[in-house]
């Protein structure tokens, strides 16, 4: 990356990291992990409680079946946190609904952090973008079902790159979606296309 590049990325974090738009009460802040130079970009939903804690993306139960079918695709959690930009359409955790459970991100929400994700793709320009789960996929590709873009590799042009798009379901418990019908195929085409499309970039 070149020099000018790398200081728009350190003036991005610099945004990023104290943000607090969404007034979303502690322990929630902005998490975001990986380098600037990165081929592949991992979108998620939001970070939960315990990235919160924690203090790295997936870092919760969704993350280890994330990680379950990136090790399915021959490619280990630390090669992938060490290789790839871990973000997600919103940046903080937006707290719990009513019976404790993590609460989707709200239209404030979305709407503040879109700015984010939009200078994070024209900063990196990865090559391969993992949309993980139904508002991430959204985000990027617009309104579509899962089933008519899990297992598949969609080339999308963003700013002044193309990027190769690979749609994953929600790796949450919550998630039923990958139990049903036809749909444990549809995943076990996209951790081919990952196997094929991501691992040689991590």
């Amino acid at each position: 990356m070149d020099e000018s590049r790398s200081e728009d990325f350190s003036r991005l974090m610099s945004l990023i990291r104290p943000c607090k738009m969404c007034r979303i009460p502690e322990p929630s802040y902005p998490i975001v992990s990986g380098r600037h130079g990165a081929k592949v970009m991992s979108v998620g939903q939001s970070p939960g409680a315990i990235e919160c804690r924690e203090g790295e993306p997936f870092a919760g139960t969704a993350g280890k079946t994330l990680f379950t079918w990136l090790a399915k695709a021959g490619i280990s959690e630390s090669s992938f946190r060490a290789g790839a930009y871990l973000t997600a359409v919103t940046k903080c955790y937006p707290g719990p609904d009513g019976k404790g459970r993590r609460e989707t991100p709200r239209e404030i929400e979305l709407h503040n952090c879109a700015r984010y994700l939009v200078s994070e793709l024209r900063i990196i320009e990865p090559a391969v973008i993992l949309a993980i789960g139904k508002l991430a996929i959204e985000r990027l590709l617009g309104p579509v079902k899962l089933e008519s873009v899990v297992g598949r590799a969609i080339v999308r042009r963003y700013h002044s790159f193309d990027a190769l798009v690979i749609p994953l379901p929600h790796p949450s418990g919550r998630s039923t979606w990958v139990y049903m019908g036809e749909n444990k195929k549809l995943l076990k085409r996209a951790i081919g296309l990952i196997a094929r499309h991501v691992k040689p970039l991590v």
